[in-house]
């Protein structure tokens, strides 16, 4: 059981090459770089382009606290 809580989250995107997938190396995003997308599109409720200008001025936004 102690393996399967520890082991690399994986949504098995594409088919398993190597013996490890991880969903974070697929997507190009980590769940952190994610939430924050969710916080600045969710509770800040900016759409898809105010995000992208967001972020083109200042990409250090979802290394820190948004």
């Amino acid at each position: 059981m102690t393996d399967f809580l520890e082991s690399t989250l994986t949504a098995e995107l594409l088919p398993l090459s190597g013996g490890v997938q991880s969903d974070e190396e697929e997507m190009g995003l980590t769940y952190t770089e994610l939430s924050d997308f969710g916080i600045l599109r969710n509770v800040h409720k900016l759409g898809p382009w105010s995000t992208y200008l967001l972020l083109l001025r200042n990409p250090t936004t979802l290394t820190s606290s948004v």
